[in-house]
């Protein structure tokens, strides 16, 4: 006997649990991130000034042994683990998705999960290689200075726009 009735299932089959409205907000959170890198580290010994330079093929065979490490590794700690977390909680979706198909009774749940699956796959997927091309281009721009025209954004305004998108995406209300 089934516990739910059909109404129900039938509803409940088109949400799907891992909603694309987060994976929106991780991705606007990962592009709008602020580096917590210093500038060049210059360092005068005697007469030599020493400049650490970072390898664009180091950081992004580092983000292929371990997402996130590359970002780690180009000094930026708060991507790195937006990274981190973003590629476990698609595996562990991925990992849920699945123990439900195995788990469901009828052909059209255990299509459902397996889609719900595959697509979490999917996505993990792209944001692996999206992983290993940002270590790599922050590598490569590490020694890009940005002057002091990006630097003049006011941190209010990042935070103004933040607090908009999150109400575009997760609030259902049409205004701001």
């Amino acid at each position: 006997m089934d516990s739910w009735p059909q109404a129900t299932r039938s509803r409940s089959m088109i949400r799907h649990p891992f909603p694309l409205k987060g994976i929106l907000f991780f991705a606007f959170i990962l592009l709008v991130s602020t580096s917590d890198r210093a500038q060049e580290a210059n360092t005068v010994d005697g007469d030599s000034i020493r400049i650490q330079v970072k390898s664009p093929m180091s950081a992004m065979l580092r983000s292929a042994v371990l997402p996130g490490w590359g970002q780690w590794y180009n000094h930026q700690k708060i991507k790195s683990l937006l990274v981190i977390g973003g590629e476990l909680g698609l595996l562990g979706n991925a990992s849920y998705q699945n123990r439900m198909a195995l788990r469901s009774k009828t052909q059209e749940e255990k299509e459902f999960y397996r889609n719900n699956r595959n697509l979490s796959l999917w996505w993990f997927a792209g944001v692996y290689f999206l992983n290993l091309m940002d270590a790599y281009v922050d590598a490569q721009l590490w020694r890009f200075d940005i002057g002091p025209i990006c630097l003049s954004i006011p941190t209010w305004f990042i935070r103004e726009c933040a607090i908009v998108v999150y109400r575009c995406i997760f609030c259902n209300n049409k205004g701001i």
